[in-house]
């Protein structure tokens, strides 16, 4: 049998004091105000390259769409729903631009939404359909390269 009343109460001792939870609750803070800051930096850098990736591939796509459609360069009126006419540019080579949505509408790329409208810049989270890729032919041997305009 228990000889007082505080071996009683301590015996039956359940839970945690408030000293306990409040330094809990600092140290969760602590790390909370460390580890968000590093978190958004580490968000930024990915999406960043997640960009430059997809303009890589975009103009990957474009140079292979030209190589497939070599004769929508050839005359001007050809492709011109999809192509613009780009100046200045070298008189050994055709220059002609096309839009990234143009590129989605042909199956060359893919779309970021569900709906098939809508090509997204990650960083800023704004529509990349009117960025425009340029795509030089050589007149001669054809050779096809591409920049972004």
């Amino acid at each position: 049998m228990y000889t007082n009343y505080k071996e009683l109460m301590m015996k039956n001792k359940k839970g945690f004091t408030l000293s306990e939870i409040l330094a809990v609750i600092i140290i969760l803070s602590l790390l909370l105000v460390i580890a968000v800051p590093a978190s958004q930096g580490i968000a930024s850098k990915v999406n960043e390259k997640l960009l430059s990736t997809k303009k890589s591939v975009s103009l990957s796509a474009a140079i292979l769409w030209g190589q497939d459609n070599l004769s929508c360069f050839q005359a001007t009126n050809v492709c011109s729903s999809i192509l613009q006419n780009e100046s200045p540019c070298d008189s050994n080579f055709y220059c002609r631009s096309i839009s990234l949505a143009s590129l989605a509408a042909e199956g060359y790329i893919e779309y970021d939404d569900e709906d098939k409208k809508l090509i997204t810049n990650p960083v800023n989270k704004k529509s990349m359909n009117d960025l425009r890729v340029v795509i030089k032919v050589h007149k001669e041997n054809k050779n096809v390269t591409g920049f972004y305009k």
